[in-house]
């Protein structure tokens, strides 16, 4: 078995009602941007979204885009996130009432269907797009620099709960737990908050999310008119021609007042548009603090899909709301959120919510409108990921172990145009000539010329070794001390030295044809000499197989070259004593 060390990532997906954006991440902690699209339409018919073809198209981009990362050098674990619009139930398929603009996904079980799109590899995860951005704003918190003085304990006193709430055209939102180890995941149950009903029978889509602002404004310009003056109706496109035929009023003309005519009224220099506009962001403001409210005590009403015990219980106690969306655009920040704390101060609960706006946090800021497309990389289980790393990171088998040698002595040479120097480190107990032997066919096969240096020959004499560890080995004939020295301790430096200066002139070398050297051996790539190789390789081994060996005779501790000084026929608790206390030790 041996190491590889090339980038592993995944692919990412954002789907939208008019658009995809794709991208692959990287899974080394963090998730950042490895390679980035641009956006691609998705495939409308009738002037609808087709979901099942807009799948294909999703299913050939990802092919595609693999392909090509493929063929840069990096490895693409067949994994999957996607944020896509809609409630997505346990046994993967869509409530039909969450997906107005693409209804066609209530008609299939997206995740299934791509992954039959994709082959049977491929595994695909799908969730909502508010939970997705809850994702990447959690994950965000976390990361940021202030997390662990000032919010972690918060977080930590509810089990880890965070809800986001990041209102746009409707109302996106979101519930997500950080676990102690720092990771992000969905909350269990329900992910539907848009039909939480805050007052008179509306929801919280009615009068949080940007239409059902709009239409508030509709309502009011209905009224501003019987008394005979318009009040919105002047920031919207065709109202000078309308103004000709006032009597021509029509609920399309009305419908152009918006989430957005309203900001531009209340920012406008009309003071008697300002005050109706800021008359219902004020009530916005109120309507948010009571949501809060609902959520934290965990008791409230759903106006179409229910939620039960559990998923109020799921809810109950949360103290950190994240918001996006419009409530960190101006009309949120001056009006909708400062009118919302006021609520909270004067129900009380001031000491016992927190509001923070993500545009706070530098990664937040970083992202640049991209967080549903980071989120979506997220909802990939990070054991899942593990498990797919294990598979791609490591070359398990000898003849493939050989040709992936091959492989990057090649790419090396080309680049480097002179003598490639690798080291081949690993545990004592390895069959290490058969093992080089095997690689210098390959190699040979290739026309690729090799020489080899065995490292067991850059120790000290196995009478200095011996004199060094004797005060670690005692005499019980069980116990001893581990080692307190290093690898360092058990070689010879004027070697060492030697080896060093033998690969720079390696280096200095122009050469024609590839030309590999090899060191091989226990130690082989220590510190001295790390900084002197063009690739590095490790070769592993069981503890239990190395003791084996070594009681058969296979096997001679570290320095020893000759058969002497195997292990064949001592008892076993000899054998394990040195490997246990001295070689093992200094090799870790």
């Amino acid at each position: 078995m041996i190491q590889k060390s090339k980038k592993i990532i995944i692919p990412s997906v954002d789907l939208g009602a008019t658009k995809i954006d794709f991208a692959f991440f990287s899974t080394d902690g963090e998730r950042r941007t490895v390679l980035e699209y641009p956006s691609v339409e998705v495939v409308k018919r009738k002037g609808r979204t087709d979901a099942e073809r807009t799948l294909r198209r999703i299913a050939k981009l990802i092919r595609k885009k693999t392909r090509e990362a493929q063929n840069k050098g990096l490895i693409v674990l067949k994994l999957v996130g996607i944020g896509a619009p809609g409630l997505y139930l346990s046994d993967n398929s869509v409530d039909a009432r969450t997906v107005p603009n693409i209804p066609g996904l209530a008609n299939i079980k997206p995740a299934e269907a791509l992954e039959d799109m994709l082959g049977q590899e491929w595994k695909v995860y799908i969730n909502n797009d508010g939970v997705v951005q809850a994702l990447a704003s959690a994950d965000a918190l976390v990361r940021s620099f202030d997390y662990k003085e000032k919010w972690a304990k918060i977080v930590e006193e509810t089990g880890g709960k965070i809800i986001y709430l990041g209102p746009g055209t409707g109302f996106g939102a979101g519930k997500v737990l950080i676990r102690k180890d720092g990771q992000v995941i969905p909350m269990p149950g329900s992910q539907a908050f848009f039909d939480m009903v805050i007052r008179d029978g509306k929801t919280a889509e009615d009068l949080l999310g940007g239409n059902g602002l709009g239409k508030i404004a509709q309502l009011q310009e209905k009224v501003n008119i019987e008394r005979g003056k318009a009040v919105f109706l002047k920031f919207t496109k065709g109202y000078d021609e309308w103004t000709k035929y006032p009597d021509s009023l029509t609920e399309e003309q009305l419908s152009k007042i918006s989430g957005k005519v309203l900001s531009m009224a209340y920012f406008s220099e009309d003071r008697e548009a300002k005050k109706y506009a800021q008359e219902i962001l004020v009530q916005a403001g109120k309507d948010l603090a009571k949501l809060i409210i609902q959520l934290h005590e965990g008791k409230g009403k759903k106006e179409i899909l229910d939620w039960d015990r559990d998923d109020w219980y799921s809810v109950k106690g949360t103290n950190l709301f994240l918001v996006a969306g419009l409530l960190i655009k101006p009309i949120g920040k001056e009006v909708i959120l400062p009118c919302a704390r006021d609520s909270l101060r004067r129900a009380g609960y001031s000491k016992k919510i927190y509001i923070m706006e993500m545009d706070q946090l530098p990664r937040i800021q970083d992202m640049q409108g991209k967080t549903g497309i980071v989120g979506a990389s997220l909802i990939v289980p990070g054991k899942d990921i593990l498990e797919k790393k294990w598979e791609n990171f490591l070359v398990v088998g000898q003849k493939k172990i050989n040709r992936y040698i091959c492989e990057l002595v090649k790419e090396t040479f080309l680049k480097k145009k002179r003598p490639v120097i690798i080291a081949i480190d690993g545990y004592t107990g390895i069959l290490w000539q058969k093992s080089i032997s095997q690689i210098e066919k390959r190699l040979e096969k290739e026309g690729l010329s090799s020489t080899t240096i065995d490292f067991s020959s850059y120790y000290r004499s196995q009478k200095e070794i011996e004199e060094i560890i004797l005060p670690f080995m005692g005499e019980d004939r069980t116990f001893g001390r581990i080692f307190g020295g290093r690898l360092e301790d058990l070689l010879d430096e004027k070697r060492i030295n030697a080896l060093k200066e033998m690969f720079e002139n390696y280096k200095d070398k122009k050469i024609k044809s590839p030309e590999v050297i090899i060191c091989f051996g226990p130690g082989s790539a220590c510190r001295s000499l790390r900084g002197q190789y063009d690739i590095i390789f490790y070769k592993d081994i069981t503890r239990e197989e190395i003791t084996k060996r070594y009681q058969k005779g296979m096997v001679v501790p570290l320095g020893a070259i000759k058969k002497a000084a195997s292990g064949k026929g001592q008892p076993a608790y000899l054998a394990g004593k040195r490997l246990y206390y001295i070689d093992f030790p200094v090799l870790d």
